[in-house]
């Protein structure tokens, strides 16, 4: 999973995962959120979300 600026396309964060567990998602998506909200948060709509 990466998190993505889409303006700049930074990645600001990214996790791997040998399950489908959320857990790694919401571990990562927390990380990033350390550095500031984002106005849109969009997903493609895996199974882990």
């Amino acid at each position: 999973m990466a998190i993505i600026d889409w303006h700049s396309r930074y990645v600001l964060n990214w996790k791997i995962s040998t399950t489908l567990e959320a857990e790694f998602c919401i571990e990562a998506l927390k990380e990033t959120l350390k550095y500031g909200k984002c106005e849109i948060f969009n997903t493609d709509q895996g199974s882990q979300f």
